[in-house]
């Protein structure tokens, strides 16, 4: 199936009039990324699938994965990062090293997520969407997680976690940030 797939490249390359490795020809697509499309036909229908597990298998959609998956799908690289803007789960950019998550669901409203919200936005100047600007935290708030009983969770990581109020949290986001430098 490999070889399937590098035969598509090096027809597509042929298809354009250009030799197999041209200078600025984008070299075979790694093993990752042939092993992804080894599970999928080469047709439009698959392309949020295969960005799924793109940006799984990379942490977020590289400039050269859009490049292949555009190559393999036949479509240009503006249709498949159009694709990946409409979902807001995929990512064009590296993922920070710490991503919180913070839930905007009605009970964890109640019961302090704003304050929450605050607090973070003081300790690190970030809003919902954003990333500091050395890569190191990004926030963003997202619909219930069904953990009520702990509420207002945030989790750092996927790791919930047991914070009491916008003190506490600043607190370990601010040891973090120490454990970095």
């Amino acid at each position: 199936l490999g070889l399937a797939i590098l035969s598509h490249y090096l027809k597509l390359r042929k298809k354009e009039g250009m030799p197999p490795s041209v200078g600025n020809a984008r070299t075979n697509p790694p093993q990752s990324l042939i092993d992804i499309f080894a599970k999928y036909q080469p047709k439009r229908e698959f392309l949020v699938r295969i960005l799924g597990d793109t940006q799984k298998a990379f942490g977020y959609l590289t400039p050269d994965a859009v490049g292949y998956i555009a190559d393999f799908l036949s479509i240009t690289r503006e249709k498949v990062l159009e694709a990946a803007a409409f979902y807001p789960t995929f990512r064009t950019e590296p993922p920070a090293r710490y991503r919180i998550s913070l839930c905007r669901g009605e009970t964890c409203t109640k019961n302090g997520s704003q304050d929450l919200l605050e607090a973070i936005g003081r300790t690190l100047s970030i809003s919902s969407g954003e990333t500091t600007p050395d890569g190191l935290f990004s926030l963003e708030t997202v619909p219930c997680q069904g953990l009520h009983s702990n509420g207002p969770v945030v989790s750092i990581n996927d790791r919930i976690l047991d914070v009491k109020d916008g003190d506490e949290l600043a607190r370990e986001l601010r040891a973090l940030r120490e454990e970095q430098k």
